[in-house]
């Protein structure tokens, strides 16, 4: 909880083993100044980007509900299939969020069903910007995403990721 504007967020913070890589710190900084880049219903949003006793950390949108990847399972494991009309919503949703984070010059490179969350109301959220690419920035071609998803351009260098890639995944 914000004490100060009472109100719950999400707080990530960079994992005690990866504190010491400068790589891993400069990626997690990336990620904070990308979202703040982004201003989008279907994006989540972020509020705070910093550091507090040597533990970088960014303070963004809590969202009530879960991802994707759970509710594909849960369908999965009861032997049903979801609603075409949802699966409808929540691809317009993500497609409509991929394609302004694309006219800002940003390629996420690691859209999954678990990097996809479904708030109360049936709205999709694009999250997890760990791996962002911000195109006037570049990369330096190693090879990030999850292998059931990337596009394969994307595995044989992540600075080939473009726009086509989060689509193709």
């Amino acid at each position: 909880i914000d004490t100060k504007l009472n109100r719950y967020v999400a707080v990530k913070v960079v994992d005690t083993p990866y504190r010491d890589d400068e790589s891993y710190n400069t990626r997690f900084a990336r990620e904070a100044q990308a979202l703040a880049r982004l201003q989008h219903t279907n994006i989540t949003n972020v509020y705070r980007f910093g550091s507090a006793a040597d533990v970088f950390y960014i303070a963004m949108q809590y969202i009530e509900g879960s991802d994707l990847d759970t509710m594909i399972n849960r369908f999965r494991g009861d032997g049903l299939f979801i609603e075409y009309d949802d699966i409808l919503r929540i691809n317009q949703h993500v497609c409509e969020a991929l394609d302004y984070m694309h006219q800002q010059d940003i390629v996420h490179r690691d859209i999954k069903p678990s990097n996809v969350m479904l708030d109360t109301s049936g709205n999709a959220i694009i999250t997890d910007f760990g791996l962002v690419l911000l195109r006037d920035e570049g990369t330096r071609g190693e090879t990030f995403g999850s292998p059931q998803y990337i596009a394969p351009e994307q595995a044989i260098s992540s600075a080939g990721a473009v726009p086509q890639s989060d689509l193709y995944s």
